[in-house]
């Protein structure tokens, strides 16, 4: 998904960026949205399971998915394939330490880290990215070429997110409708007072990021 998303890109496009452009995403990344999950686990205090699970996910980068809802929308694709990257390239010191400060705040314990698995989740990101890129390169006078992948992506986009929804009902004990309310409040304020704060700070004049195409 993510090869075929960075294919899809102009390469003038990530030319263009500039690396002030990149930080509100970082800033959202691993400051905001750790933060978020923490305050929203300590409001809520949910079944510890359900809390782990949540301050894992809001410390962990995007992904491929932040490039699937910005091709839905027609957003600055280059500007989340390059935030992938780097987000990805930061997790590997970031997602730890949001994970022992939060974790310790809330439970007073720690989770371990699985480098190889991390680092290996890293790199993929970066070969994808750079796949894409030597495609789009060497496919630049094909002016199909970018709709083709952008249709790859989005197919392939759309089948991991109904995976990991079925994947997530065989799992889960029971219907996952039956949980409580403090499930659903600590599933969706998280993203939804990040995606709010997101607007917030590439708001902010210092950034003077342009809109959406």
């Amino acid at each position: 998904t993510v090869a075929s998303f960075s294919g899809a890109c102009h390469i003038q496009k990530f030319s263009k960026l500039r690396p002030k452009a990149v930080i509100p995403g970082l800033i959202c990344q691993f400051l905001i949205m750790p933060f978020i999950g923490f305050v929203v686990i300590k409001a809520v205090d949910p079944d510890p399971v359900i809390g782990v699970f949540v301050l894992i996910i809001t410390s962990s980068p995007g992904g491929a998915f932040s490039n699937w809802w910005c091709s839905l929308f027609n957003s600055d694709l280059a500007l989340s394939v390059a935030l992938t990257t780097c987000s990805s390239l930061a997790s590997i010191a970031m997602l730890p330490l949001n994970l022992t400060i939060y974790l310790k705040s809330t439970y007073g314990n720690e989770v371990p880290i699985q480098w190889t698995g991390l680092i290996l989740t890293v790199v993929v990101i970066i070969v994808a990215v750079i796949s894409g890129l030597a495609l789009r390169w060497f496919t630049r006078e094909k002016d199909w070429v970018p709709k083709v992948l952008t249709k790859i992506g989005m197919f392939f986009g759309a089948c991991l997110i109904a995976f990991g929804a079925y994947a997530a009902q065989a799992r889960a004990e029971g219907s996952v409708w039956g949980n409580g309310w403090d499930f659903y409040v600590s599933i969706m304020a998280p993203p939804s007072l990040g995606f709010a704060s997101g607007i917030l700070v590439a708001s902010i004049p210092y950034f003077n990021l342009p809109p959406p195409p």
